[in-house]
């Protein structure tokens, strides 16, 4: 993908000491503008691929692989900064929402205040902003909001606050990671319409890791699926939703057919994660599966904006 603001290259998560692979060899580019989305179900790696960028996973990971933070003609490796660095990137440069947001706020603090915690300025001007930046989030009342506290904010209200405590600091890049999770139709649209304003506005880059078909078929413009860790293709929306490769890809759309996404429910099937192949990841679920499949990994066929990670390319 040309013009990329953040680039993944074989980043790998494994869980010590049992050596337990989470992200195998991802790599990828998020769009200098725009939304580029991780689909999968839950369990398959994208928050573990989303807490990478800042370095926030736990300890007694084994992290290798390249996060390169695009500025101008040279990169920052996100794995080769300190801590230091990583506190001055987080929320400056790049920013997230979590799927959860009122774990990661103060409950005994109101909202509004938190907001002006955030920006600079005397007490009158950080007013000002935090105002402001409810209204970029389209809170009709911003002042009902300023003085609530988060634990009485409803679902949706604590996703688009979390979105504008992410704003404050105007980030190049914002992670959102999960942010449509327990939401109904009307607030999954909200949210939308509230991306597309920063990408407009702003020029903002979204790395957005979801399991809402939905959603990532409304906002994204680039969407990369992942299965278990692997992530099996990566193309551009209208790519990969009109003509999959993989079978995985084609699996995860006819279950979530274009005239059913509106009334759609968030979880596609169950599958048991712990049942891993020495082949292909897919495998053991794969219709289209030939005896190579059970005995190698397929490589990654790419073209300039396209990749798919399947033996059924291998001829050509």
């Amino acid at each position: 993908m040309p013009n990329c603001k953040l680039e993944l290259k074989n980043l790998t998560v494994t869980a010590l000491p049992a050596k337990k692979i989470l992200v195998k060899n991802v790599s990828l580019g998020v769009a200098e503008e725009g939304v580029t989305a991780i689909l999968g179900q839950s369990g398959s790696g994208k928050t573990t691929i989303c807490l990478s960028v800042l370095g926030l996973l736990p300890q007694g990971l084994d992290i290798t692989g390249e996060i390169l933070l695009r500025r101008g003609k040279s990169s920052l490796d996100i794995l080769r900064m300190k801590e230091g660095e990583l506190h001055e990137l987080r929320g400056k440069k790049v920013a997230i929402t979590f799927q959860e947001p009122r774990r990661y706020m103060n409950p005994v603090i109101k909202c509004g205040e938190q907001l002006m915690d955030l920006v600079d300025g005397s007490r009158r001007e950080k007013l000002q902003k935090a105002i402001e930046l409810l209204e970029t989030v389209r809170f009709e009342r911003p002042m009902v909001i300023f003085n609530k506290y988060p634990f009485e904010l409803s679902g949706g209200q604590a996703q688009k606050f979390s979105l504008a405590l992410a704003l404050s600091k105007k980030p190049a890049i914002l992670l959102a990671d999960e942010p449509t999770t327990g939401l109904d139709y009307e607030s999954k649209k909200e949210l939308a319409m509230i991306y597309n304003d920063q990408i407009e506005k702003n020029g903002l880059s979204i790395f957005l890791v979801t399991h809402d078909v939905y959603f990532a078929h409304r906002i994204a413009d680039f969407v990369g699926v992942i299965f278990n860790g692997y992530l099996l293709e990566f193309g551009s929306k209208k790519e990969i939703f009109s003509d999959p490769f993989h079978p995985y890809t084609k699996q995860l759309i006819e279950a979530t057919s274009l005239d059913r996404l509106f009334s759609m429910g968030n979880e596609l099937w169950d599958y048991n994660f712990s049942l891993r192949s020495d082949g292909c990841i897919f495998s053991r679920s794969c219709k289209y599966s030939m005896p190579e499949c059970f005995k190698n990994e397929p490589p990654e066929y790419r073209t300039e904006e396209r990749m798919v990670r399947c033996f059924l390319f291998s001829r050509g």
